[in-house]
């Protein structure tokens, strides 16, 4: 199976426009845009920056899907401000912005129901479509299976899913989180792409990153991820890295009372690191086991110690004791 993925982001407004402006949300875009371009699983990765028209978003989707084949992935992810209107003969609804939206005006943004539209059109051939939105308001989104609920009862749905910051009854989400420079849901979604999760599948299926977003999330005090399930099916999304040593010693950098991380040894493949801390070092077993629990890195050996004659030789010479 082969996918074709379209990452869409709007923050730069027009003047005028009374939505505020959060660079978090094309830094998001562009690097989920960067791992699914690098990935051997997606054949093509599309950014839409900034649309000026809701038609301009619409537009970009059918172009898109019009490459799926019958055994194909579509994915298409949408990071902005999301505003709950009502409409003319119409119930309320989610309206995702472009860059022209007014705050308020539901006719300058696009309608939830017409990406919807664009997204059921019977003649994409893609095996199963996936929906990504980043914003405020999506809580109460609809299932994006088929248009009329009675349809499920006589045929198959067809293999969707919509995966959101945020449950029914919650309306807004975390522009930014703290530290870095992306949206909280996003963010998390960026980590576990980037680092992997340890004991899950390979590839990563939506289900398994769904399961650690919510773990990230709550462990960041932010809200809830939800997921819209219809039809059957374990979508991979990304290859199952491993993380990076650079980014283990950038979390492990981070604890409190820890001055300097350092790489020791490691000849049978193993990331051996060792902490100095301004400390007693007792007291850093806490911290450093909650930040390798939190992000899922596995541990085989975690010990306390003065420093050795070995130490003191790497430290000097830069190269192990033989």
């Amino acid at each position: 199976m082969a996918g074709y993925a379209l990452f869409i982001s709007v923050w730069d407004y027009e003047d005028g426009a009374d939505f505020q402006r959060h660079e978090s949300i094309d830094r998001s875009a562009q690097d989920l845009h960067a791992l699914f371009r690098e990935s051997e699983l997606w054949t093509e990765s599309t950014r839409l920056q900034d649309p000026a028209a809701p038609v301009e978003i619409t537009n970009k989707v059918e172009e898109v899907a019009a490459k799926c084949d019958h055994d194909d992935l579509l994915f298409v992810y949408y990071c902005g401000h999301g505003e709950q209107k009502r409409a003319r003969e119409r119930a309320a609804e989610l309206h995702l912005t472009v860059r022209t939206s007014e705050k308020g005006k539901g006719e300058t943004q696009l309608a939830l129901h017409r990406l919807y539209e664009t997204l059921r059109n019977p003649e994409i051939k893609a095996k199963a479509k996936v929906l990504v939105l980043d914003c405020c308001n999506s809580g109460e989104v609809p299932p994006l299976g088929a248009a009329d609920p009675v349809d499920t009862a006589t045929k198959p749905d067809n293999v969707t899913c919509v995966l959101k910051p945020l449950r029914v009854g919650e309306t807004h989400a975390h522009a930014k989180r703290a530290g870095d420079d992306y949206t909280a849901f996003s963010g998390a979604l960026i980590d576990i792409l980037s680092d992997g999760v340890p004991g899950a599948s390979d590839p990563l299926t939506i289900s398994d990153v769904f399961r650690e977003m919510q773990a990230r999330l709550r462990a960041g005090k932010h809200p809830q991820p939800d997921v819209i399930w219809r039809g059957i099916a374990e979508l991979p999304l990304l290859e199952n890295r491993r993380p990076g040593e650079q980014r283990v010693r950038e979390l492990l950098g981070g604890v409190g009372g820890v001055q300097q991380v350092e790489r020791i040894g490691g000849a049978d493949g193993q990331l051996r690191l060792r902490l100095y801390s301004d400390g007693e070092p007792s007291a850093l077993l806490g911290p450093v086991a909650r930040v390798l629990d939190e992000h899922r890195l596995p541990v085989t050996d975690l010990s306390l110690g003065s420093a050795s004659l070995e130490d003191v030789f790497i430290e000097l010479t830069g190269r192990e004791l033989r």
